[in-house]
């Protein structure tokens, strides 16, 4: 079993709305006026945690001692692709969980970066304001491909992106912390914490 992605049984509703995931994504005015306006913009923006986002989710997370600091929303065009990047300016150990919706047959690769490679291009500030480290198609290799799930534990230390299929894709990725230590939750402490919701089987 990959220490990349794992699909994770926890039924929420993420949304405080009676419309369903993507029709509530697309009301949103960042995204519904920046589609036509700022394309590049409407791949990436915030939920508003305090208003937008279902106690029940922020509850599930302080029931294991960990606070939600922010809630993404990226979105790809049919057939789109995200470059290789890890989040935050340098590689690392940490983990969100991801919602998607829509997005059918993409695929999320995770890659490692080659001896004396790694972080070649300029660093990237997203639409959020937050800083990710780029990297080169010839900076990294290939370690794993698998599709992320309604949610999936995914790892975001290492490079990785996204390559959509033939459907609009939005991915909800919740980023938490431990409420003792304010730090980043790694992979592997993620799979002790949400042991008894991993679908398959791994050794941990």
């Amino acid at each position: 079993m990959n220490r990349y992605c794992v699909d994770l049984g926890i039924d929420l509703p993420l949304f405080n709305t009676q419309l369903s995931p993507i029709e509530f994504l697309k009301s949103r005015p960042i995204w519904a006026n920046n589609i036509i306006n700022n394309k590049e913009l409407a791949k990436h923006s915030k939920l508003d945690i305090n208003t937008e986002l279902r106690q029940e989710v922020k509850d599930f997370f302080d029931k294991y001692n960990m606070f939600i600091e922010v809630v993404e929303i990226f979105y790809l065009f049919p057939y789109g692709s995200m470059s290789i990047h890890n989040d935050r300016a340098v590689p690392g150990d940490f983990s969100k969980v991801n919602w998607i919706y829509g997005g059918k047959d993409s695929v999320m690769n995770w890659y490692k970066v080659l001896n004396g490679s790694g972080g070649g291009a300029p660093l990237y500030t997203t639409p959020i304001n937050s800083p990710s480290l780029q990297y080169r198609p010839h900076e990294v290799e290939l370690v794993h491909t698998q599709t992320v799930g309604q949610p999936s534990l995914v790892q975001v230390g290492c490079p990785h992106n996204v390559v959509n299929g033939s459907e609009e894709r939005f991915c909800v990725s919740v980023v938490f912390k431990h409420k003792s230590t304010r730090s980043r939750v790694t992979m592997q402490e993620s799979l002790e914490i949400f042991k008894n919701y991993i679908k398959s089987e791994i050794n941990i």
